[in-house]
């Protein structure tokens, strides 16, 4: 699970904890001590991983829930850790591609496209006997990510 210094760490964090509560004149009972104890552990290694967080609540099929719990245990990670990095993930897969669909909208509207006849025709005649050549920008230019054209000899 996690590396035995970390867990060294998060006790003495928890006893520090425990010790400014107790000297700030709060109640320190032994159902605190646990919960605190269960929790710190539980978030550690995010706390570690993402020193600033946010809490967001979320609603999960039972079924689902079972399948996380499994998975954390399996891997050795907390439902928050996974959780939390499915969600990274995801953003970032969806600010790609939002970001390739606002440059595809930009190349459109300057008239650098390929139109879609074209491109069918050309994947549609891929490994036939008359394989036809990439097709070309509408603009008539040769950009950066396209093959040199043949020049004509005439």
């Amino acid at each position: 699970m996690w590396p035995r210094d970390g867990q060294e760490k998060g006790i003495r964090m928890f006893k520090a904890l425990g010790e400014r509560t107790v000297s700030e004149g709060r109640p320190h009972t032994a159902r605190t001590h646990v919960h605190s104890v269960t929790s710190l552990f539980a978030c550690y290694p995010v706390f570690m991983a993402n020193t600033r967080s946010a809490t967001l609540s979320i609603r999960l099929k039972p079924a689902t829930k079972r399948r996380l719990a499994k998975l954390a245990e399996a891997s050795g990670r907390s439902s928050n850790f996974l959780i939390s990095d499915a969600v990274e993930s995801y953003v970032a897969d969806q600010e790609r591609m939002l970001a390739e669909i606002r440059q595809g909208d930009r190349q459109v509207k300057s008239g650098h496209y390929i139109r879609h006849e074209d491109m069918k025709a050309w994947l549609l005649s891929w490994g036939t006997d008359r394989e036809l050549p990439p097709p070309k920008c509408v603009c008539g230019k040769v950009h950066a990510d396209e093959p040199p054209r043949p020049r004509s000899r005439g």
